[in-house]
């Protein structure tokens, strides 16, 4: 008796930006202002944030023409009180960002967390002039926290570059096999 062996795939997509996103806060009208009571509106840049301001026709650390946010870290809060922003939807990475300490101390510990795992946490120093190019290659994470390993940062955020996380390749791609007897 002869076996054929079929093997059947099922691929899943996985739809994913065709670049990293650029998050630059410069679409946001006064109007949206008006309902967010000034904080970046919930859902900006399909992430959750929180305790992150708006600073329209650019601050001293816009990059990108006319906005940026704005965060107040302080070291003596507790984790979940900081600024921070989360996807809730899918893991992703944080590849960059320009940071600049607009007050207090210049340094700011930016925490980067998948299913309230720490998996990164370093800490940059801030020009207090000019933005900061920040290198981050956060992978596969949920959530991103600012803090101030000393005392306060007063500090603004722009062009954020991140994307959606690849998933293993065993999360999406399933296959099986068929035993056929002839």
């Amino acid at each position: 008796m002869r076996t054929l062996l079929l093997a059947l795939s099922l691929g899943l997509t996985v739809s994913l930006p065709a670049g990293a996103s650029l998050i630059t806060f410069d679409d946001i009208t006064p109007a949206d202002l008006i309902k967010s009571s000034g904080e970046v509106p919930k859902n900006y840049g399909a992430l959750g944030w929180s305790d992150f301001e708006v600073v329209l026709s650019g601050g001293v650390g816009a990059v990108s023409p006319t906005a940026c946010a704005y965060g107040w870290a302080y070291s003596s809060w507790p984790v979940n009180s900081v600024p921070y922003f989360t996807c809730m939807t899918t893991a992703i990475n944080l590849n960059s960002a320009y940071l600049t300490c607009v007050g207090g101390d210049n340094h700011i510990e930016v925490i980067g967390r998948a299913r309230g795992t720490t998996l990164y946490d370093h800490t940059h120093i801030l020009s207090t002039t000019t933005p900061t190019l920040c290198i981050f290659n956060y992978l596969g994470i949920d959530t991103v926290s600012f803090m101030d390993p000393g005392s306060e940062c007063q500090f603004e955020i722009d062009n954020i570059n991140a994307d959606a996380s690849v998933p293993e390749f065993g999360t999406w791609f399933a296959g099986t096999s068929l035993l056929i007897p002839l």
